[in-house]
């Protein structure tokens, strides 16, 4: 869970910035990173290494000043030992003759490094490393008044932690900071069974010369890699980056219409792949877009107007064709919402053809049909055929209605004019004292006027549905038949004929 959501959030940052700095900026920051490390780990190392060395020559020199002091006291003062070869400390004077001491500790400074002094509990000097060679005796001062202020810190820095020397008892290894340098105390007791203690005090810096040369070369080392990192970076980068650019930039120049792109194919990896696949996709788009040309141009000549309408009260319009100049308007007209759908609708018609939209809207439907009117920008009214398929997003709800609009005016107006014709028909046939009828080619009766009461009998729905020769004489019929087929071949639009047709009461007329 925690390594997606680290996924999804290094996505989300990356998307913010540039390919080439998402490139870029993470190999940079490996490599800060790990050289970092490197640095660190070697710096630390070398401490650790520095402090066990320290520790190994505080020892060697503390054990090296036991031994020195004990054969001093041996050879230059053999009353001071007892009887069990150890110093006799009711015995011991206060004086040690620097010119045979001071060099041990002065050649102690120099082979093992640092400041070897011996401490008297009650703070005071007996000998350090940096006293002058002299023959005369050294007579004990106090610390604090010692000449060398890190001896007078490094007793200081003693105190404190014990709160006094008498109260130091075994080894104790020791660190503190002067002069912004880490120090390392050893303190041991003298061996000597008296109040004297042996200071071994090594600073860091004496063995971290090497370690921070090495570290000021690692550090140089670290920018000089950061700089071959950028450039590094940066050529791959570009290396990778400009194809792609240059696949943008066509991207866009075919968006805006400029449909001859090619993309020169200079490479053999995915970039190239990707490179010929746009030019497919170019070459595709190409002809779909002079097909759906023909196309537009094809329903452009066409009366049929192709409409989109968003699902609103108003049905704004979202896609219109050309050829809705028609009927006076423009496709900006529809398109910038200056003129709703919905208002040149004919009132009297635009309530039921709201009603009908919901209804077929509300039952599931995916298509339907509507004829109504509409009002052209001139004024005049039209009447169309609306086709309307009904898109819905995929939870359902209706998002837009597409549909096809056909001017049939003219077909209203010749509906009209045959209604009337037929009208005026009827009352001539209701009214004449003569029989008219109307038969199908196969002789059928199809319509008969009132006048067959008078004339047969016959109510106008008894003949209906019948053939007419089922009431001929039979005499009459052959004949019949064959002037009827010879008018047909002659293509003769009507034709005289005598034949005797059977009443209802069983006559002939």
């Amino acid at each position: 869970m925690l390594l997606k959501s680290i996924n999804l959030f290094a996505s989300k940052l990356s998307g913010k910035f540039s390919l080439r700095t998402v490139l870029i900026v993470p190999f940079i920051l490996q490599l800060v990173v790990v050289v970092g490390l490197v640095g660190y780990f070697s710096f630390s190392n070398g401490q650790l290494a520095v402090e066990k060395r320290v520790i190994q020559l505080q020892s060697e020199a503390i054990e090296l000043m036991q031994i020195h002091i004990y054969q001093y006291f041996l050879e230059e003062m053999p009353d001071l030992v007892n009887q069990n070869g150890r110093l006799d400390p009711f015995k011991i004077e206060p004086v040690l003759n620097q010119k045979q001491f001071t060099p041990f500790l002065n050649n102690l400074t120099q082979s093992l490094s640092g400041q070897h002094l011996l401490v008297k509990r009650s703070e005071m000097v007996v000998a350090e490393s940096l006293f002058e060679q002299t023959d005369k005796p050294v007579v004990f001062f106090s610390s604090q008044n010692a000449h060398i202020s890190l001896i007078r810190a490094s007793v200081q820095h003693l105190i404190e932690g014990f709160g006094n020397l008498s109260q130091i008892e075994g080894d104790k290894q020791l660190t503190f900071y002067f002069n912004q340098q880490r120090q390392f105390i050893r303190v041991t007791p003298l061996k000597a069974d008296h109040d004297w203690l042996i200071l071994v005090i090594v600073s860091e810096k004496d063995f971290m010369e090497d370690i921070n040369a090495n570290t000021t070369i690692i550090i140089w080392l670290s920018i000089l890699a950061v700089f071959i990192a950028i450039w590094v970076g940066s050529s791959t980068a570009k290396w990778i980056v400009r194809p792609i650019e240059v696949l943008n930039q066509a991207a866009q120049e075919l968006s805006s219409g400029k449909w001859d792109q090619c993309l020169r194919v200079e490479r053999a990896d995915e970039l190239g792949n990707l490179a010929q696949s746009f030019n497919t996709m170019a070459s595709q788009l190409r002809e779909s877009f002079a097909a759906l040309k023909e196309l537009e141009e094809i329903v452009n000549k066409s009366p049929v107007v192709i409409f989109l309408w968003r699902a609103d009260e108003q049905w704004s319009v979202e896609f219109v064709s050309d050829n809705i100049q028609q009927f006076g308007y423009s496709v900006d007209d529809f398109q910038s919402g200056r003129v709703p759908f919905a208002t040149i609708i004919h009132p009297d018609d635009l309530n039921r053809v709201a009603f009908d939209v919901n209804q077929y809207s509300q039952t599931g439907m995916t298509d339907f049909t509507q004829v109504y009117r509409m009002i052209t920008k001139t004024g005049e009214v039209r009447w169309l055929d609306d086709q309307t398929w009904i898109r819905r997003a995929t939870d359902g709800t209706i998002t837009h209605y597409q549909g096809i609009v056909m001017d049939i005016t003219e077909r209203k107006r010749a509906e009209k004019a045959l209604r009337d014709s037929e009208e005026r028909y009827r009352l001539i046939a209701e009214h004449a004292t003569d029989m008219i009828s109307r038969h199908n080619l196969a002789g059928i009766f199809l319509y008969a006027s009132p006048a067959c009461r008078v004339l047969l009998g016959y109510d106008p729905d008894e003949l209906i549905g019948h053939y007419a020769y089922e009431f001929f004489h039979p005499d009459d019929f052959k004949a019949f038949k064959l002037k009827a087929r010879s008018t047909f071949l002659a293509s003769q639009i009507g034709y005289p004929v005598s034949y005797r047709i059977r009443k209802k009461s069983g006559e002939y007329l």
